[in-house]
């Protein structure tokens, strides 16, 4: 009973940790997550009793961090706010995809599911007590039931919804009520307000998620003498997450995409820094685009030129403007069992109902490849999917010229499975001969300076 009781609240390993301000160093460090108090410890080593640093989850927000912002894959970050004029960021960094995956799914459920209601709270507590600490406040499921009620009132929920602050899988009804009784629509309605609320059995499972779709395409008339070495920075609200590549100005091409998932609830904008890549100097911000949520329909993709807004001094009227598409998607996710027929469907031999998607989406086939390719993977039938359609296409077509085109929904699928599975595999492969050529460079550049020096101490014996 005690070791069970040990396994449910303890989950023990190890993640990597930036050093230093540019955080080119990683450094290993053991974690414990504390799901009953939910809180996370690092510790130098399993031996350590004092932590090196903790983090309160409950007042805490989980965002992905994209491979381009440290050059490194599965990151992530914790976002801590015990007040919401002070923020301390933690960056992790897993070995593994699914250690990355499993560290995530155990943190997520702990973390507030709307960090700006609980910052609101916090800030209302201090005002109104001078005494009042941070330690003595828990946003546990009854302090969160008020901004809960507040967006069910305007729905017409008023007291039959009640929002839970940690999803550990308890439930708070206030005075008895569950979101079942209420209708459909109601039911809807209370989770677009309030996020994601599992008051009863049937809404148990359901979630929002919201993804975003960035390309960054170009820019022009970047300011040559500030910027010589200009990149952009995506943020969610203030946090980082991703990067562009450094390119020449005044009119760098970048042509790189980038696909931020499960953003937390309380994001309402994205924001694009300029920033001048220092060589010796700390990198300067200096202009910045913030671009709202609220503007976009949930699939609507939007493409325009955006201006950017300086930051800092010399002022001046024009600091360039970049070229972005952005595609919005916030979809509500039932539980699994509920896409079962549809996964079926999806899988089936003849192909019928992806014929039919393909029609719906000849514009852009792009998510529709990548979500069969999700679906397939996770049923390991990508190569039975790969093999059906490479067969369906040459039986429709008729042309050699026109087989596998670029457009067509076979092509875009095999090239999205190409990059997933072939990444890691090249990287592999391709790093050994890489460093050994550089080292034979490097030999070959010392033993050159060797043999000048030996000509130039002959040349002055010499003369």
């Amino acid at each position: 009973m005690l070791i069970e009781y040990l396994i449910y609240k303890l989950f023990t390993g190890y993640c990597f940790f930036p050093t230093g301000n540019k955080t080119k160093k990683w450094k290993n460090l053991y974690c414990v997550l504390n799901s009953k108090e939910s809180m996370l410890y690092f510790y130098e080593n399993p031996k350590r009793t004092r932590p090196k640093a903790i983090v309160h989850l409950a007042y805490s927000a989980l965002f992905m961090v994209h491979d381009s912002l440290f050059d490194r894959p599965y990151c992530f970050q914790l976002v801590e706010r015990t007040l919401p004029c002070i923020s301390t960021i933690y960056y992790l960094s897993s070995g593994e995809a699914e250690t990355a995956l499993e560290w995530m799914g155990s943190i997520r459920p702990l973390c507030s599911p709307n960090l700006s209601a609980v910052n609101s709270m916090i800030f209302r507590a201090v005002h109104e007590d001078p005494h009042f600490g941070t330690a003595a406040f828990t946003p546990g499921a009854d302090s969160l039931s008020s901004a809960a009620g507040a967006a069910a009132a305007s729905s017409g929920l008023g007291d039959s919804v009640s929002c839970s602050g940690q999803s550990n899988g308890n439930s708070n009804n206030g005075n008895g009520s569950s979101v079942s009784n209420l209708s459909p629509k109601h039911r809807l309605a209370a989770y677009q307000n309030g996020g994601s609320l599992s008051s009863s059995s049937n809404a148990k499972g359901v979630s929002r998620l919201r993804s975003l779709y960035i390309t960054m395409i170009e820019a022009h008339r970047l300011p040559v003498k500030i910027t010589p070495h200009p990149f952009v920075v995506i943020s969610l609200n203030t946090v980082k997450v991703a990067r562009t590549s450094v390119k020449c100005p005044p009119d760098p091409i970048w042509e790189e995409d980038f696909v931020l998932e499960d953003i937390p609830a309380d994001v309402t904008y994205f924001k694009l820094t300029l920033i001048n890549k220092g060589k010796r100097s700390k990198d300067a911000e200096l202009a910045e685009i913030n671009i709202e949520l609220s503007r976009f329909q949930s699939g609507e993709e939007f493409e325009e030129w955006l201006h950017f807004t300086g930051l800092t001094l010399p002022l001046r009227d024009d600091w360039g403007s970049v070229r972005v598409r952005v595609r919005f998607v916030n979809e509500l996710i039932m539980p699994m069992a509920e896409y079962s027929p549809l996964k079926d469907l999806v899988l089936g031999d003849d192909l019928e109902v992806i014929a039919i998607c393909e029609d719906l989406c000849y514009h852009d086939r792009l998510p529709l490849a990548n979500a069969l390719l999700k679906i397939s993977r996770y049923e390991r039938q990508e190569c039975k999917l790969i093999k059906a359609l490479v067969e369906r296409e040459i039986q429709i077509e008729s042309d050699v010229s026109t087989l596998f085109r670029s457009n067509s929904l076979t092509t875009t699928l095999v090239d999205q499975y190409m990059k997933n599975t072939c990444q890691q595999f090249l990287l592999k492969t391709l790093t050994e001969p890489i460093n050994k050529v550089i080292d034979s460079k490097v030999r070959r550049v010392v033993l050159l300076l060797d043999f000048l020096f030996q000509l130039n101490y002959s040349c002055a014996d010499f003369l």
